[in-house]
């Protein structure tokens, strides 16, 4: 029995070490925990300096689009204070993200 016992106990972490390689690979291949939202973002968000902004986040063929406008708008500023195209939904969260606690 003590020879069965140890070959048996031998066998178990060999058979458990293969297993987590051949699980560790595929595993790593799905990045995206969560699914990206399908149709355009808008949130109002307020700075830490207290500045409020107005951020919309647009689905498009080259990935996200990110702008973001302060509130109030002042007269005669027609431009958004940041227009970009990421090329994901977390890359345009990451520069959203940023964006509000350095402004």
């Amino acid at each position: 029995m003590a020879g069965g016992g140890q070959a048996g106990g031998h066998r178990g972490p060999t058979a458990a070490a293969a297993p987590p390689e051949a699980t560790g690979r595929p595993e790593a291949a799905p990045a995206p925990k969560t699914p990206e939202p399908r149709g355009p973002i808008h949130r109002r968000l307020e700075s830490r300096q207290g500045q409020s902004y107005d951020a919309l986040l647009e689905r498009n063929s080259d990935g996200w689009s990110l702008t973001i406008v302060q509130l109030p708008r002042q007269l005669g500023v027609g431009k958004p204070d940041l227009q970009e195209i990421c090329p994901d939904y977390a890359a345009a969260e990451k520069t959203l993200r940023e964006f509000v606690r350095t402004h």
